[in-house]
């Protein structure tokens, strides 16, 4: 008799158990289907987490060279939009790109948008790098100006005032070392260093075609010729000079 009645009892235990976990799980039926990004008790993949590590130390700089080369390319394209075909259009595709990346970037997805920066960097040096060769032409060009007036003057040089030989060959000097340098940053894709000395290198052409010359008149057509080399490295020349 007792023993029938301790396995009444363990059925009974056993039963109130089954019962009470059915109980449970119908308590909570969408415990499994919440999707993970809602549910607020899910954790961050391990692999995101040290994702995020890593980006967060990395996007601040690369946001910061994206936007200083952004504005730096507008300023070359504004002065020299026409030397590149398409170039205004591929632009303006970066600068919408460059937007939806802010996008993601302030509204916390720093993973689409660092994705986004890197995917803008290389377009963005190609785009430049066509500028660069741009501007070196545009160098060249002026230099060799400079030699065949200078070549002419040193055939003359009865006529051609000394120090003014001596000077020219001075500016057409420096002219060659900044090319050289510019030359050897676009190597190492520094391209707006590289236009940097291109456009100070062509200012310094300039100014030695503009002191060649005897005349009002010819004096002003160098100005008119390289008006939008001027502008673009805001620089004015002094009539007085």
């Amino acid at each position: 008799m007792k023993s029938n009645y301790n396995l009444i009892f363990s059925f009974s235990i056993l039963f109130l158990t089954q019962n009470i976990q059915a109980q449970n799980i119908e308590n909570k039926p969408n415990q499994k289907t919440l999707p993970a990004e809602e549910n607020i008790l899910a954790e961050e993949k391990p692999s995101d987490y040290l994702d995020k590590h890593i980006i967060s130390k990395k996007i601040h700089p690369l946001k910061d060279e994206i936007e200083k080369n952004m504005r730096r390319l507008a300023r070359v394209i504004r002065y020299f939009e026409s030397e590149v075909p398409d170039s205004k259009k591929r632009y303006d595709e970066l600068a919408s790109d460059y937007k939806k990346a802010l996008e993601s970037y302030y509204g916390g997805d720093i993973i689409q948008a660092y994705s986004s920066f890197l995917s803008i960097r290389p377009r963005l040096k190609n785009l430049t790098n066509e500028y660069v060769k741009i501007y070196k032409n545009r160098t060249l060009e002026i230099s060799s100006q400079i030699f065949n007036k200078i070549s002419a003057m040193n055939v003359d040089s009865i006529q051609a005032p000394h120090f003014l030989i001596h000077e020219t060959e001075l500016r057409l000097n420096v002219l060659r070392s900044k090319i050289e340098e510019a030359s050897d940053l676009t190597r190492f894709q520094k391209y707006f260093d590289a236009i940097n000395l291109y456009r100070n290198a062509k200012i310094i052409g300039i100014l030695t075609l503009y002191h060649l010359e005897e005349q009002k008149e010819k004096k002003e057509e160098v100005l008119t010729k390289y008006k939008v080399d001027l502008e673009d490295a805001n620089y004015t020349i002094f009539k007085s000079e």
